[in-house]
Protein backbone atom coordinates (compact mmCIF):
# COMPACT_ATOMS: atom_id res chain seq x y z
CA UNK A 1 0.00 0.00 0.00
CA UNK A 2 1.64 3.71 -0.93
CA UNK A 3 1.95 6.18 1.91
CA UNK A 4 -0.32 8.78 1.78
CA UNK A 5 1.34 12.03 2.77
CA UNK A 6 -0.34 12.66 5.87
CA UNK A 7 0.71 9.36 7.11
CA UNK A 8 4.02 10.37 7.75
CA UNK A 9 2.96 11.10 11.18
CA UNK A 10 1.60 7.73 11.91
CA UNK A 11 4.12 5.97 14.10
CA UNK A 12 3.51 3.10 12.08
CA UNK A 13 4.49 4.48 9.03
CA UNK A 14 7.99 5.95 10.30
CA UNK A 15 8.94 2.89 12.18
CA UNK A 16 8.07 1.32 8.50
CA UNK A 17 10.40 4.19 6.98
CA UNK A 18 13.28 3.58 9.79
CA UNK A 19 13.20 -0.02 8.47
CA UNK A 20 13.26 0.46 4.56
CA UNK A 21 16.17 2.97 5.67
CA UNK A 22 17.77 -0.22 7.81
CA UNK A 23 17.69 -2.64 5.26
CA UNK A 24 19.10 -0.04 3.04
CA UNK A 25 22.39 0.45 5.70
CA UNK A 26 21.33 4.25 6.69
CA UNK A 27 21.42 3.03 10.18
CA UNK A 28 21.92 6.73 11.38
CA UNK A 29 18.36 7.98 9.77
CA UNK A 30 16.96 4.49 11.00
CA UNK A 31 17.18 5.66 14.19
CA UNK A 32 16.19 8.95 13.83
CA UNK A 33 13.01 7.36 12.36
CA UNK A 34 12.29 4.97 15.38
CA UNK A 35 13.16 7.66 17.76
CA UNK A 36 10.07 9.73 16.35
CA UNK A 37 8.04 6.89 16.09
CA UNK A 38 8.63 6.51 19.63
CA UNK A 39 8.09 10.04 20.36
CA UNK A 40 4.60 9.89 19.41
CA UNK A 41 3.99 7.04 20.88
CA UNK A 42 6.50 5.78 23.93
CA UNK A 43 4.88 2.38 24.52
CA UNK A 44 5.62 1.24 20.61
CA UNK A 45 6.85 -1.79 21.70
CA UNK A 46 7.85 -2.84 17.65
CA UNK A 47 9.59 0.96 17.26
CA UNK A 48 11.80 -0.22 20.45
CA UNK A 49 12.61 -2.70 19.32
CA UNK A 50 13.71 -1.96 15.88
CA UNK A 51 15.83 1.08 18.00
CA UNK A 52 17.46 -1.38 19.79
CA UNK A 53 18.49 -3.42 16.71
CA UNK A 54 19.93 -0.67 14.75
CA UNK A 55 21.40 0.52 17.50
CA UNK A 56 23.47 -2.53 17.65
CA UNK A 57 23.90 -2.03 14.47
CA UNK A 58 25.69 0.59 14.64
CA UNK A 59 27.64 -0.38 17.64
CA UNK A 60 28.91 -3.41 15.86
CA UNK A 61 30.02 -0.90 12.72
CA UNK A 62 31.91 1.37 14.87
CA UNK A 63 33.81 -1.72 16.40
CA UNK A 64 34.62 -3.07 13.00
CA UNK A 65 36.21 0.43 12.21
CA UNK A 66 38.01 0.55 15.15
CA UNK A 67 39.08 -3.23 14.49
CA UNK A 68 39.90 -2.22 10.99
CA UNK A 69 41.96 0.68 12.09
CA UNK A 70 44.22 -1.39 14.47
CA UNK A 71 44.87 -4.41 11.98
CA UNK A 72 46.22 -1.98 9.27
CA UNK A 73 49.96 -3.01 8.04
CA UNK A 74 52.63 -0.49 9.55
CA UNK A 75 53.46 0.84 6.31
CA UNK A 76 50.15 2.36 5.99
CA UNK A 77 50.46 4.80 8.91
Amino acid sequence: MAQQEGDVARPEALNDQGVRLAACGRTEEAIAQYRRALALRPDDALAFNNLGLALQERSRLADGARRALRARPPWLI
